[in-house]
């Protein structure tokens, strides 16, 4: 399905944002990056569906990993995202059985998605990333990120025997904007030799009109999945991906530009939306109030 926006274990997760989730001092919840991998360790995503078999089967076990690497454990959820059998199957008892008979292949495909948490979600479109010209006095190009926040995208659950309504699967980017204020520094890419620089510009400059001072580009998120909710059908099945790095890529040949992460983008992911907020299980405070003797 096309990209769309919307507004992926208690306990286990209170301890892993003790790590990396913190309340900035303006009150809102903040979320921390982490540091990039080989990019060989992330599970690739395409947010695109152009009917190529090979490439939807791919994203639909992309999506699903997601979703299971967090999730709590259901039999039955288990079942139906991983069983063809069971989807088709409307004879309660039979569905009952192949629960029963499937229990080592569930309890193989759970831990399996458990195993990687880290993603390489792909966007086609040029909506997410802007990259400013070469600033000499900054030695690097600025870098907006213009994804709102709770954006994301969803793919269609196999559903052959048309027993559930609607059933897909979310993943929504955490971090893929900017923080932007007034007294913060914007975020720029500082490329590692002159060479480097001048075939950014280069190419840049292939893309863009003469007088424009920017090019937005497609671009790939890559980043982990901090938590998973909504497995009981009244909503989407939906993981979170916090954007540790994002890669710009060319929108002629789709070629990588530069990967810029947590050093030029920023550790802090400021959370600014209460639901969202919510979610993520870091809710924002008040700012404290002014006191003048």
């Amino acid at each position: 399905m096309p990209p769309f926006s919307t507004s992926r274990f208690l306990l286990p997760f209170i301890a892993l944002l003790a790590a990396s989730a913190a309340i900035a001092a303006d009150g809102a919840a903040n979320v921390t990056r982490q540091n990039l991998r080989p990019i060989g360790e992330y599970i690739p995503y395409y947010a695109v569906n152009e009917g190529d078999e090979k490439l939807n089967a791919a994203n639909l076990a992309a999506i699903r990993g997601m979703y299971w690497s967090k999730a709590a454990r259901d039999h039955a959820l288990l079942a139906y995202d991983f069983l063809p059998a069971y989807r088709q199957e409307k004879d309660t008892f039979k569905r009952a059985d192949l629960l029963k008979a499937s229990t080592a292949q569930l309890d193989s495909a759970y831990k399996a998605s458990q195993g990687s948490v880290l993603y390489a979600v792909h966007r086609p479109d040029t909506g997410g990333l802007v990259v400013g010209r070469y600033d000499a006095a900054q030695r690097g190009f600025e870098v907006s990120l213009r994804a709102n926040q709770g954006e994301g995208y969803s793919w269609n659950k196999p559903n052959e025997s048309g027993t559930k309504p609607d059933p897909k699967w979310v993943v929504t980017l955490v971090g893929a904007w900017t923080n932007q204020r007034a007294h913060e520094a914007k975020p720029f890419y500082h490329p590692k030799s002159e060479g480097e620089a001048r075939e950014i510009e280069n190419r840049l400059s292939s893309i863009v009109t003469t007088n424009a001072t920017s090019a937005y580009l497609p671009c790939i998120y890559l980043g982990h999945i901090v938590k998973s909710v909504g497995s009981d059908w009244r909503e989407p099945a939906t993981s979170y991906l916090v954007v540790d790095a994002v890669v710009a890529l060319s929108p002629k040949d789709g070629k990588p530009l530069f990967t810029i992460d947590r050093k030029d983008l920023g550790d802090v992911i400021r959370i600014d939306k209460p639901q969202l907020a919510k979610v993520l299980e870091v809710e924002p405070t008040k700012r404290p109030s002014a006191r003048f003797m």
